[in-house]
């Protein structure tokens, strides 16, 4: 009996004497924008998969905090946070599963593409720029 009252006061107290701070949701939504080629709001950010497979990333609003995404070949979706304003949004990608993944911040009203970069043999991040 006294390690289920400690047990249900441990849990009491990790509710309502010490609060965690939450970083908050991201939800992928999809992109009414063609190919991301239009403007971005300045509460999101769009990510292209320029991959001609699926990728799976990361990604987090504070760093400490991850959500895992996967897009399939040529999907396009806005990032937005929960209450649909984000400042800035950080993304992991891994090679390997054993390798550190690459991780960058993305900045909002932007657009980004995940791609295959042949020349360091990875998967990255790209700022897409209009032609």
């Amino acid at each position: 009996m006294k390690k289920c009252l400690v047990l249900i006061a441990t849990i009491i107290g990790s509710l309502f004497l010490c609060p965690t701070a939450q970083a908050g949701k991201i939800k992928l939504v999809p992109s009414s924008k063609s190919f991301g080629k239009a403007d971005v709001t300045t509460s999101a950010l769009v990510i292209v998969n320029g991959a001609t497979q699926v990728v799976s990333f990361g990604l987090s609003l504070d760093g400490k905090q991850w959500q895992n995404f996967n897009l399939k070949a040529g999907e396009v979706r806005e990032a937005r946070g929960d209450n649909d304003q984000i400042k800035k949004l950080l993304i992991r990608i891994w090679t390997a599963p054993a390798a550190e993944p690459k991780k960058y911040t993305l900045e909002v009203g932007k657009r980004y593409k995940i791609y295959w970069n042949n020349d360091k043999k990875l998967w990255d991040v790209g700022l897409l720029t209009e032609k």
